[in-house]
């Protein structure tokens, strides 16, 4: 799962989770948000870095969706 906000994207964590060139195929990324332009933005850099599915979070009881990811505050 990652960030739709692309600011969140450069941990380590977050850079390996990114890395799916070479991955068999269905490539699958999830991601979680609550703005719906950084979510179409996000959706379209994994297409373009590979992704085949885009899996969208819709809050899932997971601590960092509830916590601010997918949550409006």
């Amino acid at each position: 799962m990652l960030a739709s906000d692309a600011r969140l994207w450069d941990t380590p964590k977050s850079r390996h989770r990114r890395d799916i060139l070479g991955e068999p195929g269905p490539r699958a990324v999830q991601i979680a948000g609550f703005d719906a332009q950084m979510m179409a933005d996000a959706a379209r850099r994994n297409v373009d870095a590979g992704a085949q599915i885009i899996d969208i979070n819709m809050g899932c009881p997971a601590k960092k969706v509830c916590n601010r990811l997918s949550a409006r505050r």
